[in-house]
């Protein structure tokens, strides 16, 4: 029976044998391909923010990891789902014709299916029935006639809800909760940090203010020299982090300041500068050597 070679995993380093997946220049063992490549494709088919999976700077193909790790059926509705990232945001419509829960299609899915779009009466006649009637949601196409019909359910519809429109009829404060990118309209979410943000649609990464929407640049440090610096976060304008309606908003100065952080912050960055300097001293009065080697270096 002949020997078969052994070689390592690029990943984690692990003598293997068999096949391996080749990836470019790297080729992983099986765990490595379940444990880091499947999980961004279940990612990717449930979020566009994630799409498209990578393994360095390569973007991965769901048919090449058809078996034995994604299946069939995955990778047909992963690439229903690329046909529908492929749609610039601004000019996706999807269907919200009413179906029977049981029908419902993956959003984005493009198929032939027969007609299951539900007039008003079949709907309330499903809901009396105990049955679960929702939105068909699947993506829409222009027929023939040039008007807006679902693959799925074969209906018609008119335009679909703006992004802005569903996530403020949830109760959600747009500058606030959320914001909408002001080129591709992708819903962004803040949750603490700096107010310059950058779209997470791949095709998109356009910079901008969380707060009013505007285009905006992040600048190389808010300390630098004036000229190098975007004049949206100053006062007046959008803060540079929190909320203007927060005490804690902290702006750019414009005068060859350092930015106007709370003095909050500025006295407790003096005090860890101090207990700093406590600590330094300490140790080199304990370790006449090493003070003495300090001085060596520094004269």
């Amino acid at each position: 029976m002949p020997i078969m070679n052994t070689w390592t995993c690029s990943v984690c380093f692990d003598e293997q044998k068999g096949f391996g997946t080749t990836i470019g220049t790297n080729k992983l063992c099986d765990d490595c391909v379940r444990e880091g490549i499947v999980p961004q494709f279940e990612a990717a088919i449930k979020h566009e923010h994630a799409y498209p999976p990578k393994f360095g700077n390569k973007v991965l193909q769901a048919v090449r990891f058809t078996r034995p790790f994604l299946g069939v059926d995955f990778v047909k509705r992963y690439e229903r789902r690329e046909k529908e990232y492929a749609v610039p945001t601004l000019t996706r419509t999807y269907c919200k014709n009413e179906i029977e829960e049981g029908t419902a299609p993956e959003p984005g899915t493009v198929h032939a299916g027969k007609k299951v779009a539900l007039t008003g009466d079949q709907a309330q006649l499903l809901r009396e029935s105990g049955s679960t009637v929702v939105r068909c949601d699947a993506i829409l196409c222009k027929d023939l006639m040039k008007r807006n019909t679902c693959y799925s359910c074969r209906g018609n519809d008119a335009d679909a809800e703006s992004p802005a429109t569903v996530f403020e009829k949830q109760g959600l404060v747009r500058g606030k909760e959320f914001q909408l990118c002001p080129k591709c309209e992708t819903p962004i979410e803040l949750k603490d940090g700096c107010n310059f943000i950058r779209c997470n649609n791949h095709r998109c990464l356009e910079g901008f203010c969380f707060i009013c929407g505007e285009g905006a640049l992040k600048d190389r440090d808010p300390r630098s020299p004036q000229k190098d610096r975007d004049p949206h976060w100053r006062e007046g304008k959008c803060p540079r982090y929190n909320h203007p309606d927060a005490t804690n908003a902290v702006y750019d100065s414009f005068g060859g300041q350092l930015p106007g952080f709370p003095q909050v912050v500025i006295d407790a960055a003096a005090e860890v500068g101090a207990q700093l300097d406590r600590e330094l001293q300490a140790v080199l009065q304990a370790d006449p050597d090493l003070q003495a080697a300090l001085l060596a270096d520094l004269g």
